[in-house]
């Protein structure tokens, strides 16, 4: 478990839509993950991930259009 706080310039429901996506998150997470018996990864890897961030405006807008497209799911 990780605590994760974005700063002022990224929306928080951003974030959390990234970190849900299988095909941008987890797929890194997965190349990542070290030990058998108890897998695991390291903090410092995580913030080291690349993170595209985008205008405060367009932010709101693409979680807006996300949202409206998970609601059909």
């Amino acid at each position: 478990m990780m605590l994760m706080r974005p700063n002022s310039q990224i929306a928080a429901s951003l974030v959390m839509h990234w970190l849900n996506s299988p095909h941008i998150f987890l797929d890194r997470v997965q190349s990542k993950i070290q030990g058998a018996a108890s897998p695991h990864i390291n903090v410092g890897d995580v913030k080291r991930f690349p993170v595209t961030t985008l205008p405060v405006k367009e932010q709101a807008e693409l979680c807006r259009v996300i949202k409206k497209g998970l609601e059909l799911v």
